[in-house]
């Protein structure tokens, strides 16, 4: 008698669809110059050329925080340059309002009363009148005068990015219609790409640099990337291409596929800022 033919084996099922997320870092000036092809300004603002700005940072310091040679030269005994700089009553604590006024030497308003706090920007000019010869600024919180100091900004006097004049520590300089800048607007570029063959849900995007770790979760919309289609995320910064620095920046993504595995990745990006310019002038 012939045997009932067996069932045909039941098919394999088909095998998962892998999950793979690709982390990429980019990062560019405002200007379009990527980051690692930054370069530090020349430094110099006395060029003998008009001075037509100045831009500053409040930094809250005293008169022995000051670091530049205008007025080591006016206590020189030799250079006759009308440079000084008084500390008049205690500096208040950070985060309480200080107002700073400058005038020339003739008496006319070169920076009107400007409420400010430690980390403030301050600019003097409007890119296109010259500066006069010499600034005296005021300090002054409430009632009480806190410092008195000058800034020589003749174009002839020594006058470098990152000089420090009592409160004031110098960014940026426009001079002979150029300017120069230490601090640089960029913007870093977070690409995570799908290249697996299944959707996934981005579950984690985390970013460390200096040790300061933000989670970037929450820009994705749905929090799902299609196959073959990626999501931008993009982060504004400043950078100081006045001090020598190594920026590092590490992006840790991880995902959940429809089915299957999950998957990520590590991705780091790193470039160096190395200064030309003058910077922290001794004056001991």
């Amino acid at each position: 008698t012939s045997e009932e033919p067996s069932e045909p084996p039941s098919p394999s099922p088909p095998n998962p669809g892998e999950c793979f997320v690709d982390a990429i870092i980019q990062c560019t000036s405002s200007d379009g110059v990527p980051c690692q092809d930054l370069k530090s300004p020349q430094g110099q603002c006395s060029t003998e050329e008009r001075i037509t700005e100045l831009s500053f940072i409040v930094t809250g310091d005293l008169c022995t925080g000051s670091l530049n040679t205008q007025y080591t030269f006016a206590d020189d005994g030799v250079t006759p340059l009308p440079s000084f700089c008084q500390d008049i009553e205690a500096m208040p604590q950070p985060g309480q309002d200080m107002v700073i006024r400058c005038i020339d030497s003739a008496g006319s308003e070169a920076l009107p009363s400007t409420i400010v706090q430690v980390g403030s920007p301050v600019t003097i000019g409007d890119g296109s009148t010259t500066l006069p010869a010499l600034l005296i600024c005021e300090v002054t919180s409430g009632n009480d005068e806190i410092q008195k100091f000058s800034i020589g900004t003749s174009g002839t006097t020594d006058l470098f990015l990152k000089d420090k004049y009592a409160v004031l520590q110098l960014q940026s300089c426009d001079v002979g219609g150029r300017e120069q800048n230490c601090l640089v607007d960029v913007s870093y570029s977070y690409f995570l790409r799908n290249i697996g063959d299944v959707p996934m849900d981005i579950t984690i995007v985390d970013r460390e640099r200096d040790g300061n770790l933000t989670s970037f979760l929450d820009p994705i919309p749905n929090g799902t990337i299609d196959v073959n289609d990626q999501v931008q995320i993009n982060e504004a910064d400043v950078l100081d291409l006045c001090i020598d620095s190594t920026y590092t920046t590490n992006l840790v993504v991880e995902a959940d596929p429809s089915f299957g595995f999950s998957c990520k990745d590590n991705e780091t990006f790193t470039f160096d800022v190395d200064v030309t310019c003058r910077v922290d002038v001794d004056i001991s």
